[in-house]
């Protein structure tokens, strides 16, 4: 009996973000076609772990908030990113069996503009845990 190959797609939208998806993504069963879509950055950690997707946003935080870093970011080219996300998104509905997505609030709204329904959703606010440890 042959087994089908399910479709999953990874968002991630950053440098953790892609560290944390890539390792769940290796510990996934050979049957499974995995894409990744990095939103922010070049998506390194997927390398030699399965096929990146979809425009890339390269913005001056790299998606590490602090004071200012959000005017950068929408200087740098952020909102024209995120339109460009959004229309990836949309043309990829009914491509994939399954959606999990790792990051904060971004991926998820980023995802709603699009029409897109996320299957898993990882919440992974670094800063906040970051802050928390530095207390």
């Amino acid at each position: 009996m042959e087994v089908n190959s399910k479709r999953i797609l990874f968002l991630s939208n950053g440098n953790g973000e892609d560290s944390i998806a890539s390792e769940i993504a290796k510990k996934l069963p050979g049957h499974y076609s995995i894409n990744a879509y990095p939103l922010i950055g070049s998506g390194n950690a997927y390398r030699n772990i399965c096929n990146i997707v979809g425009p890339r946003m390269y913005i001056p935080s790299e998606g590490h908030r602090q004071v200012g870093s959000i005017a950068k970011d929408i200087k740098g080219g952020m909102l024209s990113g995120a339109f460009r996300a959004v229309g990836f998104l949309r043309s990829q509905k009914g491509q994939y069996d399954k959606i999990i997505a790792v990051g904060d609030a971004v991926t998820p709204i980023l995802c709603a503009l699009a029409g897109l329904k996320i299957d898993i959703y990882l919440d992974v606010r670094s800063e906040e845990h970051t802050s928390e440890l530095q207390s």
